[in-house]
């Protein structure tokens, strides 16, 4: 990328070992500050290979492609003690380019420039004012002091090779258009931070990897403030993001945490934090320049995600700017808190087929609804899902609640998009915890909806329209009002379920409403010695001594073997 220069050095024998890994070795130590100004013109260069070189001068470069350090050569060591900064297009800080490069920054690194483009119809041609940069495998780089980067796609710390790691414990900044603050790129390329990320701007990430297994770690804070911002994103396939400390982002648009392509490893287990219209903690989905299916995402959270803002989501699978793009068959885990403020707003969305929720922490969302141009119309929720073959497990110690009269904790199939019919979708939600809503607590759409309670509903079911089924399990509660709603549905009654009841049962051969008792009866004869009217107008079934089974304003005479299915 640049021609060797005559370097501007001391050449010494290595006395400061410690500096060097322990070693004693020949070293290129530069102690005077340093000014270029021409196109091309690197303050300091080496192109000799095992080279190793320490600045203790001050390099200020003005020209387009003129780096503060250039070294392109293998088993490079570069120390930086002092202040780079360079103001042209192109031009990085610290660039190393050969295999084994090691860089360490201890001093203060800022790049003022954009990419230079010398033609615009070659790809692959342009150069990047990066802030410290190696194009190599098996690239180390880690930064002590400060890198601020301001330029047009330009990079805090970037490694592009395989098996190469970036660490930051110092100050990484950005306030640049398209952009990445630590960024590594290849197969088995891992970065983290375990120190300070602070980006504005626009449509910048904070810490982004690409490539087979490769792997960014926040240990420490990353605090975002612009508008489509996300705090770690991992594309294309295979990779690896975790967040084991904090992420704050303020921006419409933004997200805490992004896995965009295939085989996406999402895990926090620190503190998200967004505020924003469309601003979501842990994000999933396919697109890309790739236009990959978004298939097979692993997304799991055990800390805790707050959203506050319109139509925010805690957790979103298959939710874009623009509208809903491919995903499919996440595994998606909350083990933490996730809680959502605003219109619209949502602890989960599941977009896409084959998904599966596992809940064992706590959800809540608060908010009524909001109308979006771009998605539609959308009602907060706890947990809201479009999509077929869709599995909700809220397991004993799980708790899914809206705080809000004008949303539901659960929203199966509801939500409509274009050209996807709920009434070909499918889903279940088999719950052992707590689901509760201020009114309702489940709401179904046209789809095919299952709920099979183990644990405790409180509030209303509304199962809507299509073909639904509603198992009332041993042990279980529901204090609220349980419709069926238009459809041939079906509803079961275990042994031990206490006092149940249908709120809207259509009795007679034509309805397609069926229960199914055959936990207590084996024939409709033996049904009828059960049955009573009320005083109310309702059918009050005495299944057994401690269970019964209420169908509000339902006739006697009205009822048929039909309209139940009998065991043995």
């Amino acid at each position: 990328m640049h021609p060797s220069g005559a370097c501007i050095a001391a050449v010494l024998k290595d006395p400061i070992t410690a500096l060097m890994g322990g070693e004693e070795k020949m070293a290129i130590v530069n102690v005077r500050s340093r000014f270029t100004s021409g196109y091309n013109q690197d303050a300091l260069t080496t192109t000799t290979e095992g080279e190793r070189v320490l600045n203790f001068g001050k390099l200020t470069t003005t020209g387009d492609l003129a780096d503060g350090i250039f070294a392109r050569a293998d088993n490079l060591t570069i120390r930086n003690f002092a202040r780079i900064e360079t103001g042209g297009l192109g031009a990085a800080g610290i660039l190393g380019t050969g295999n084994d490069v090691s860089i360490e920054n201890y001093g203060t690194v800022v790049t003022r420039g954009g990419f230079f483009d010398p033609d615009p119809n070659v790809e692959g041609d342009e150069a990047f004012s990066e802030g410290v940069v190696t194009i190599g495998d098996r690239f180390h780089i880690a930064n002590f002091g400060t890198v601020r980067v301001e330029g047009e796609s330009a990079t805090g710390l970037s490694g592009v090779g395989a098996d190469g790691t970036i660490i930051n414990y110092g100050h990484v900044e950005s306030t640049s258009f398209n952009s990445s603050l630590i960024a590594s790129i290849g197969d088995n390329a891992t970065s983290i931070n375990a120190g300070l990320i602070s980006a504005g701007g626009s449509d910048n990430a904070a810490m982004f990897a690409r490539g087979a297994d490769a792997a960014a770690v926040n240990l420490g804070r990353i605090f975002i403030n612009g508008t489509v911002m996300v705090g770690i994103q991992g594309v294309l396939e295979n990779t690896h993001i975790t967040n084991r400390g904090v992420i704050r982002v303020t921006g419409d648009e933004s997200a805490g945490m992004g896995g965009f392509g295939n085989n996406q490893e999402i895990s926090n287990f620190g503190l998200i934090e967004t505020e924003g219209t469309l601003a979501t903690g842990m994000a999933a989905r396919g697109g890309g320049p790739l236009q990959l299916p978004g298939l097979d995402s692993d997304v799991l959270n055990t800390g805790r995600i707050t959203t506050e803002g319109d139509i925010a989501f805690g957790i979103a699978i298959g939710v874009g700017r623009f509208g809903f793009i491919a995903a499919g068959n996440g595994e998606i885990t909350n083990r933490g808190i996730i809680e959502t403020r605003g219109d619209g707003a949502a602890g989960i969305v599941l977009i896409g087929d084959g998904h599966h929720l596992t809940n064992s922490g706590r959800i809540k969302a608060d908010g009524e609804t909001f109308d979006s141009e771009v998605h539609g119309v959308f009602r907060a929720a706890g947990v809201l899902v479009s999509g077929d073959d869709v599995l909700l497990e809220n397991t004993r110690s799980g708790v899914i609640e809206s705080g809000d009269a004008a949303s539901a904790a659960v929203e199966l199939n509801v939500l409509e998009r274009e050209g996807l019919p709920a009434e070909g979708m499918s889903s279940q939600l088999a719950n052992s915890g707590l689901v509760r809503g201020v009114n309702t607590a489940i709401v179904g759409g046209d789809g095919q909806e299952t709920v099979i309670n183990r644990g405790r509903i409180v509030g209303n079911v509304e199962l809507s329209g299509g073909d639904d089924t509603f198992a009332f399990a041993k042990g279980s509660v529901l204090a609220g009002n349980l419709f069926l709603g238009e459809g041939a549905d079906l509803v079961f009654v275990e042994n031990g379920s206490g006092r149940t009841g249908v709120a809207d049962f259509i009795a007679g051969d034509a309805s397609g409403d069926t229960i199914d008792v055959s936990a207590f009866f084996s024939d409709f004869g033996e049904l009828q010695d059960a049955i009573r009217q009320n005083t109310r107008g309702d059918v009050v079934i005495r299944l057994d001594n401690n269970d019964t089974l209420v169908l509000a304003g339902v006739q006697v005479n009205v009822l048929n073997a039909a309209d139940f299915i009998f065991g043995m």
